[in-house]
């Protein structure tokens, strides 16, 4: 997911050498830094501030939105108010009520859609009438309005926006990452922390296998850390809530312990942070639920997302899901002390813990986190103490056994020692059916009884309860953030220029990752590769091209780089042909991603065997590596450490390897070859390294042959402009390539009714484009003329592709400067006097 969209550019203070430099990653303006929070530091079953290690308490408020169709935070439809419509306004008032933390649910899937309009009609609403809105009604005396403070960050709104909400927030025409990535940042921004919440329903799949779960999240992550002034503004105040309700995961539910081909928690959790901590060590927080799932059905009394029990004789007795062996694997990480625990704590109205005595609701949640908190978790060796933040509770508060429930909780909360680090309401949302919303039914007003409920048993403190220190407490933080967020940019600017000066030495690198199948072949093979081929039909035309690798160390097996699209037709067909060999066939895609730095001075090899791709110099690196892990940066040439090798280095998305590939003339792919028409000669496949006439039999070998040595190639697949397509714009390739004349002549043809061949004038096909570049299969003899008349500036008949409702597309062919310079004459045919058959 890195730098999916196209935006803005932006100066990028980060500490990553994998994150984009001066490049259009976001598709919105770049926020005001505002005022961060201090970042926070678990110790010891407690969480302090960073800066000045004073104790904290995450007073918190659930938001969805992002993981249903909305694409964003539900409920901005609201209309009427600013107060109850706008986002910015909300937060605001959010945090005027005292809560400091927001968390925001979503799913991977959902990143990738476009999301819902989130511009609604709204009537404007001053400072003063945003603090009103949030101060009870029924508060005693009632604050001076005149002294609220202003929003951190100001929102300018169009003179042509005027009457409307929302305007500033990114469209739903851009992917719903970006508005994710934009409310990170500004709920950062205005002093919030922020809990990622991965939450999906019950039909996803994902969280059912850990290579897939710990990848969705590593590259999630990996794009939080790109995020400008990550490292002082944005560090340390986001928890990764890693999974919602575990034990409801993927309609199945998930224990501690593997099951019936399904991963135990122990495995998902611990692959999913050693994979964030490869690329970003010492940087998340991780919120963890657990699970109440025993063999028995039992739950011991326990809320979904809950089940940390830890003692032998209770896990015992019930029959529980063992967290024991997580833990001791946790003991021996170093991220060990930015883990904290988020059970769900509901009562029976909700659908939670079953009803009972208060004493018994205290005895259960000691035993099943207090103790993690309070005592420890010890494995006779090593301990640790985990802090716990509520990762969701919530209810309408409506009837007896609901506020006996909560008020047996407040009573933990409310101990001296008490485990709990903060807790986290559900939901602000009206529309949560089971719990309401912080918000009434109507989305116009506070619900005041659960605020009050709030600060009454859970220690919130709105503004209004105690104005001169409210104020005072923003006045500080405020400065605070500044004078912290100074050094920090002071500090960063120093490393700034030490890589600029490392970078100044060596040019600049794009690195990518590829949409390919890696398939393992176990067989006996010899170098490292890669080996560039095709894969022929018995006609000697093109099926599938691929990348033989020799797998590291002294494995026997050959890895080979396959199209995605074209995976299971190359299985078939090496299955076809494997006869009674002993070899295995597997789609490996899952262990092993490609990857490819390129648009710079390189040398292979180095760490992790970066090797050259075989076709063109100017390609590149190209190799395999471990799907969990970002690959290290390779070496530019002349340059001796690791830091000189990172410098310059831009992850990007794999869009740029395509637009740079039809730059240099070269396809690759089943999108980019037509399957089944295309012979090797025509996919310059003799000067890209890719088919030797002097090894011994193979499938086509005759055709390609004789073509080779007869010497006549009328149709190649070369590169073309397009001049003015917008990098968003897909055109549905593919799509034939016409004259304009010829055209011209068509459409005088049909509007006399004269009939007509579209395909005697069809000179060639657009397989595929990448924004203003593209590969067409075209005939050499009208292609290089086009391009010979585009260099003189002819304004004769030119290319084009037709498009729907009468558009047309010009269509430049270029010539790429590695063809051989006898290309494009032989298309002529033989010498005179020369015979052909």
């Amino acid at each position: 997911m890195f730098a999916q969209d196209q935006g803005y550019a932006y100066d990028n203070n980060n500490t990553y050498a994998f994150c984009p430099k001066n490049a259009r990653v976001f598709s919105y303006q770049q926020l005001a830094r505002g005022y961060p929070a201090p970042p926070l530091a678990p110790k010891a079953g407690k969480l302090y501030d960073a800066w000045f290690h004073k104790p904290l308490v995450l007073r918190g408020v659930s938001w969805f939105g992002f993981n249903n169709a909305q694409g964003g935070p539900d409920g901005l439809w609201a209309g009427g108010s600013e107060a109850a419509t706008d986002f910015g306004a909300i937060a605001y008032q959010l945090k005027l009520l005292g809560f400091n933390t927001i968390r925001l649910s979503f799913t991977f899937d959902g990143l990738r859609t476009h999301g819902s309009n989130l511009v609604f009609k709204c009537n404007h609403t001053d400072t003063r009438g945003l603090a009103q809105h949030a101060t009870d009604p029924s508060a005693s005396p009632q604050p001076d309005l005149s002294l609220v403070p202003d929003p951190p960050i100001r929102l300018p709104v169009a003179s042509y926006h005027q009457g409307l909400c929302n305007t500033y927030m990114p469209p739903n025409t851009e992917h719903v990452i970006q508005r994710l990535l934009w409310t990170v940042q500004f709920l950062v921004a205005n002093g919030f922390y922020v809990v990622l919440d991965y939450h999906p329903d019950a039909s996803d799949a994902t969280p059912l296998d850990a290579q897939d779960f710990a990848r969705a999240w590593m590259y999630t992550w990996a794009t939080i850390t790109c995020l400008p002034n990550f490292a002082s503004d944005i560090r340390g105040r986001i928890l990764l809530d890693l999974l919602n309700e575990p034990d409801k995961a993927g309609g199945v539910g998930l224990g501690w312990a593997g099951r019936d081909g399904l991963p135990g928690l122990d495995e998902l959790y611990l692959t999913t942070m050693d994979s964030i901590e490869n690329i970003t060590a010492a940087d998340a927080l991780y919120l963890l639920q657990g699970s109440p799932l025993s063999a028995s059905g039992s739950s011991y009394g326990l809320s979904s997302g809950d089940g940390f029990v830890t003692d032998p004789a209770t896990i015992q007795r019930h029959n529980l899901s063992d967290p024991r062996p997580f833990f001791n694997e946790l003991l021996q990480r170093e991220y060990r002390s930015r883990v904290l625990l988020g059970p769900h704590l509901y009562g029976p109205d909700s659908g939670g813990a079953a009803a009972a005595p208060a004493a018994e609701v205290l005895a259960r949640l000691s035993s099943s986190w207090g103790r993690l908190a309070r005592e420890g978790y010890c494995n006779g060796r090593d301990c640790m103490r985990l802090p716990v933040v509520v990762g969701e509770m919530g209810s309408r508060l409506s009837s007896s056994a609901e506020l006996e429930y909560y008020s047996a909780v407040a009573s933990l909360a409310q101990q001296r020692d008490s485990p709990l680090a903060g807790w986290i309401w559900w939901a602000y949302n009206a529309n949560s059916a089971a719990t309401g919303g912080l918000v009434a039914d109507n989305w116009q007003e506070f619900a005041w009884p659960k605020i009050q409920f709030l600060q009454k048993h859970f220690g919130l403190q709105p503004w209004y309860s105690d104005t001169d220190s409210f104020l005072t407490s923003v006045a500080a933080q405020q400065q605070d953030a500044v004078k912290a967020r100074a050094a920090a940019d002071a500090a960063a600017a120093e490393e700034a220029a030490a890589a600029a000066a490392a970078a100044a030495a060596n040019p600049a690198l794009n690195l990518t990752t590829i949409t390919e199948t890696v398939v393992p072949v176990k067989a006996a093979g010899e170098g490292a590769g890669p080996v560039y081929t095709m894969l022929l039909t018995a006609k000697g035309k093109y099926l599938h091209d691929l990348f033989a690798y020799r797998a590291p160390g002294d494995s026997p097996e050959l890895l080979l780089d396959v199209d995605a699209a074209g995976l299971q037709s190359a299985l078939q067909w090496l299955g076809k042909y494997k006869l009674r060999r002993k070899l295995q066939l597997t789609d490996a895609s899952r262990q092993y991603s490609v990857w490819a730095a390129f648009d710079g001075q390189l040398q292979a090899g180095g760490a992790g065997q970066w090797r050259q791709d075989p076709r063109l110099p100017q390609l590149g690196l190209r190799s395999i590596f471990d799907a969990q892990q970002l690959p290290p940066p390779p070496a530019a040439a002349g340059s001796s450490s690791r830091k000189q090798q990172a410098a310059g280095m831009s992850i990007v998305s794999e869009d740029h390897f395509q637009r740079w590939r039809y730059m240099l003339g070269i396809a690759e792919g089943d999108t980019d070859i037509p399957t089944g028409e295309v012979a090797p000669l025509e996919c310059n496949l003799d000067a890209l390294a890719g088919i030797s006439y002097s090894k011994g039999c193979y499938i086509g070998q005759e055709r390609n042959s004789y073509t080779h040595f007869r010497g006549i190639i009328r149709k190649r697949l070369m590169p073309v402009a397009l001049p003015g397509l917008d990098a968003s714009t897909r055109l549905p390739c593919p799509l034939p390539i016409v004259s304009s004349a010829a055209a011209a002549a068509a459409a005088a043809a049909a509007a006399g009714s004269t009939p007509s061949s579209s395909r005697s004038s069809q000179i060639g096909t657009l397989t595929n484009h990448c924004g203003d570049m593209g590969m067409a299969y075209i005939k050499l003899a009208p292609a290089l003329a086009a391009a010979a008349a585009a260099g003189k500036g002819d304004k004769g008949p030119q290319l084009q592709v037709q498009l729907e409702g009468g558009a047309v597309q010009q269509v430049v062919p270029q010539r790429p400067e590695w063809w051989p310079a006898e290309w494009g004459i032989e298309e002529a045919g033989p010498p005179a006097g020369s015979s052909s058959s």
